[in-house]
């Protein structure tokens, strides 16, 4: 099963088919609405993983909510804060982070692009964040200071 243009494996294709498929009529119908409240969606949808519920809430109210995954979470920690950062395993505290840490961020980043589309500011994030990978290999890289060489480019 292809997904945004990926192949999916047996384990998600099995977990969509379970915990999200069942609930189309319900995403379609909140895609329809003008404003979606992020907090009622994400409690609705609890019962998928932190990264699904936010890409669910992106897929209903696309220009309001960013995607939200390692690699913008990668690009948001080293532009933001200058750190090696990866995205923590639980999922409240990704729900948390994406609320009070990247949509600030990405609200106040993306008015202040030429592009009116923040489709593009997103693309571009997760682009960053994915080149970034291979330098954040661990945890426990030591922040990013003005003493280190520059990324290779």
């Amino acid at each position: 099963m292809l997904l945004s243009g990926h192949k999916t494996g047996t384990g998600k294709t099995k977990g969509l088919q379970c915990n999200i498929f069942p609930h189309k009529d319900r995403i379609n119908e909140l895609r329809k609405q003008e404003q979606v409240d992020a907090e009622s969606f994400l409690r609705e949808f609890s019962h998928v993983s932190a990264i699904w519920r936010i890409m669910l809430l992106h897929i209903v109210s696309p220009n309001e909510y960013p995607i939200f995954d390692v690699h913008v979470w990668r690009a948001y920690n080293y532009l933001n804060k200058g750190e090696r950062k990866e995205l923590p395993s639980n999922n409240l505290t990704k729900i948390e982070l994406y609320k009070k840490e990247y949509l600030p961020f990405f609200n106040e980043l993306s008015p202040k692009t030429k592009e009116p589309n923040r489709k593009s500011v997103d693309e571009a994030l997760w682009a960053f964040g994915k080149f970034l990978k291979p330098y954040f290999a661990t945890e426990s890289n030591p922040p990013i200071t003005n003493d280190i060489e520059p990324l290779p480019v």
